[in-house]
C-alpha cells in the first residue's frame, strides 16, 4: 500500500493513526523526504495475523526542485503497490495540481496504476463551518459539516472524473486527528485490493 498526495494533507499522521507507525510529523515543514516503507499489522481491523507493507510517500507540491525527485520515486514504487490511497485536505478546492500530477503519473508509468487509486478526504472536522462546531460528544460532524463534506467528496468526484472518465469508486471521509470513519478507509482499503491479495486482509 502506497499513500500519496500533496504535502500537507496528512499522510503521515494518517499511518500513525492507522498503524500506530511513528512516523514524524510537523505542522510547518513536510517531513518525509523518501518513500518510508514499514510493515503493519492488520489484526485489530481485520481480526485475522496478516501483515502488509505500507509506503508513506513523500509530498508532491513542496518546490518544483524536490517534486522532480518525488515523481521519480513514485515512479518507482507505485507500479508495485496494490493499493495506492490518494489524500486530500477537506475544503482544498485547488484540484489542478492533482490532475496535473495524474496525467504527468499515466506519462511516466502506464495507466494501469490508476486501477489501484483510492481517493480519501483527511481533516473532515476542518471542513467548513470548523472544528468548533465538531459534535465532541459522538465524534461526528455537525449536520452542517457532514453536508459540506458530502459536496466536498462529490466535487472531488467530478475533478478525478475529468481525468480518469471511468472512475467509479466512492471517496473516503475522515479525521486522522479525530480517529474518525478509520475502519471505513481500511474497508475502502480492501476492496481495493486485487483478489489475489485480499485474502491477506479479510478476517479469516
Amino acid at each position: 500500500v502506497a499513500i500519496i498526495g500533496f504535502t500537507g494533507v496528512g499522510k503521515s499522521t494518517t499511518l500513525n493513526a492507522l498503524f500506530n507507525a511513528g512516523q514524524p510529523t510537523s505542522d510547518f515543514r513536510p517531513c518525509t523526504k523518501e518513500a518510508a516503507g514499514f510493515t503493519a499489522n492488520l489484526k485489530d481491523y481485520t481480526g485475522s495475523k496478516g501483515t502488509i507493507k505500507v509506503y508513506d510517500m513523500p509530498g508532491l507540491g513542496e518546490s518544483i526542485h524536490v517534486d522532480e525527485r518525488y515523481y521519480a520515486i513514485y515512479a518507482d514504487i507505485l507500479p508495485k503497490a496494490d493499493v495506492i490511497i490518494w489524500l486530500f485536505h477537506a475544503g482544498d478546492r485547488a484540484m489542478t495540481p492533482m490532475q496535473a500530477a495524474m496525467i504527468r503519473l499515466i506519462d511516466m508509468i502506464g495507466p494501469e496504476f490508476t486501477k489501484r487509486l483510492l481517493f480519501a478526504v483527511n481533516k473532515a472536522d476542518a471542513i467548513a463551518p470548523g472544528e468548533s462546531t465538531w459534535n465532541t460528544k459522538f465524534n461526528i460532524p455537525s449536520d452542517e459539516q457532514a453536508e459540506n463534506l458530502k459536496e466536498f467528496a462529490k466535487y472531488v468526484q467530478e475533478r478525478v472524473s475529468e481525468v480518469l472518465p471511468d472512475w467509479s469508486r466512492p471517496v473516503v471521509l475522515y479525521s486522522a486527528k479525530r480517529r474518525y470513519h478509520l475502519e471505513q478507509l481500511m474497508t475502502a482499503m480492501v476492496e481495493c485490493m486485487p483478489e489475489k491479495r485480499k485474502w491477506v486482509m479479510d478476517d479469516l
